[in-house]
């Protein structure tokens, strides 16, 4: 399919956003596009209606116009230091004032960026465009051997976790349920297009789905539910299994605008399978995978053109910051961010082994392990735990069986809730300031 007006139109004359007439869907359309038509230059997509950001967005690759999906939920400090290309706004998105004591910068031409980092408190934008959507769309095709992918989904459009899955079904002629996760959480849960349907899941949505039958059984209809954007623990997973949901555990980025790798068989099959390890994934057709010095390294044609701010991507592999190792037999193992190795003392520990021994002791709801700098250790091992306070002795003594002693936290914070981003990711920055007062 290419990027055109005519071919777009040819598509919405069959049914793709569930609920929504293709007649209502073609006019929508060609709305949107009278709309963009009439102004020049880079387009900011801010719209809290999702069809119409859908219907713009769209709009706005036909016309091959810079695109930048954003977001009124920003707070404006988030954006300091962007040059944003700003000609023309879609949406109430108050933080744009930023963008009128920045320098602009020039965009090619069908340019669609895609913030990301945002959990860390600091923005920027992956640059792709059409022909990077249609490889990474192909490629999930082909993993699946579908036809067409049906979809339901809970994730913001302008979060790579809730366009991705909204275009699958748009290119191979599936149907897209948007729903609000708030709505879904509170337990009004929409019929499936088919038996078929494919469901992405951040942890966070998972655990509450998880405690609800009703909604349980809601998931056990899917024929793909992908749990991504964050390393699942394996409590939660065995929660999973214990209620009958099947689940596939998917690792990605928006700088490969989604999906890399996926665990093919459900998961878990047995409660031994995996236990103290980190899952191996299936690689997609699409996508090259190497490790080197650890680190997980991706190249093929869906890879991101680069940053803004910042530069083009010039070398063919890109380093993705993520530990890693491969399997004899080409399989992916994501073990965690190389930026959250904690090295104590000159021994390293890796924070989310500490948090799943701390969530599998049952003291916690949820937790999130960092390095704190230290004048006599470098830096010692903080957890900050989500749920009522435990002394930290008691804390302490339940690890000693599950980790060697020097990985075992040397200080605990306690709070209410876990702070995350509006994907369900931790907020690292805030996080890691928690963690620094304890």
């Amino acid at each position: 399919m290419e990027a055109s007006i005519t071919s777009f139109r040819e598509r919405l004359r069959a049914p793709w956003i569930v609920g929504t007439d293709p007649a209502a869907s073609l006019a929508a359309f060609d709305q949107a596009v009278e709309t963009l038509s009439a102004k020049g230059g880079p387009v900011v997509i801010g719209l809290r209606d999702d069809p119409s950001f859908l219907w713009h967005t769209l709009a706005a690759l036909a016309l091959r116009r810079p695109c930048i999906l954003a977001t009124g939920s920003w707070p404006a400090d988030m954006l300091r230091e962007l040059r944003l290309p700003v000609d023309t706004v879609l949406g109430d998105i108050p933080w744009l004032s930023y963008q009128e004591r920045q320098k602009k910068v020039s965009l090619p031409s069908g340019a669609l960026l895609i913030a990301t980092g945002g959990s860390g408190g600091r923005l920027r934008f992956a640059r792709h465009d059409w022909k990077t959507l249609l490889v990474a769309v192909e490629g999930y095709r082909q993993f699946w051997q579908a036809e067409c992918i049906d979809v339901v989904n809970v994730l913001p459009l302008h979060h790579v976790g809730g366009l991705v899955p909204a275009m699958r079904s748009f290119v191979t002629g599936g149907q897209v349920v948007l729903t609000v996760w708030k709505e879904v959480e509170a337990g009004t849960f929409p019929v499936l297009p088919s038996p078929n349907t494919h469901i992405s899941l951040v942890p966070t949505q998972l655990t509450r789905l998880l405690a609800s039958e009703a909604a349980c059984e809601w998931l056990r209809g899917f024929g793909v539910v992908l749990i991504g954007g964050a390393m699942a623990s394996a409590v939660l997973l065995e929660e999973a299994m214990t209620a009958g949901v099947r689940l596939n555990l998917a690792y990605g980025m928006t700088e490969a605008l989604g999906t890399v790798a996926i665990q093919r068989t459900v998961f878990p099959p047995t409660k031994e399978a995996h236990r103290g390890a980190s899952p191996w994934a299936d690689v997609l057709p699409h996508w090259h995978v190497q490790v080197v010095k650890r680190e997980v390294q991706l190249a093929g044609e869906a890879l991101f053109k680069g940053y803004l701010p910042g530069e083009t991507r010039t070398d063919d592999w890109h380093a993705t910051g993520d530990i890693g190792s491969m399997t004899s037999d080409g399989r992916l193992v994501v073990f965690g961010r190389k930026d959250r190795i904690i090295i104590t003392g000159g021994e390293k520990v890796n924070p989310i082994l500490v948090e799943e021994a701390l969530r599998s002791t049952g003291l916690c709801r949820d937790v999130a392990v960092f390095g704190v700098e230290d004048a006599e250790w470098g830096q010692r091992v903080v957890a900050v735990l989500e749920g009522e306070p435990i002394d930290a002795t008691r804390l302490s003594a339940s690890l000693r069986s599950k980790l060697p002693a020097f990985t075992i936290p040397k200080a605990y914070r306690f709070v209410e809730k876990l702070p995350r981003n509006s994907v369900g990711k931790l907020d690292v920055e805030v996080l890691q300031s928690l963690a620094g007062k304890a």
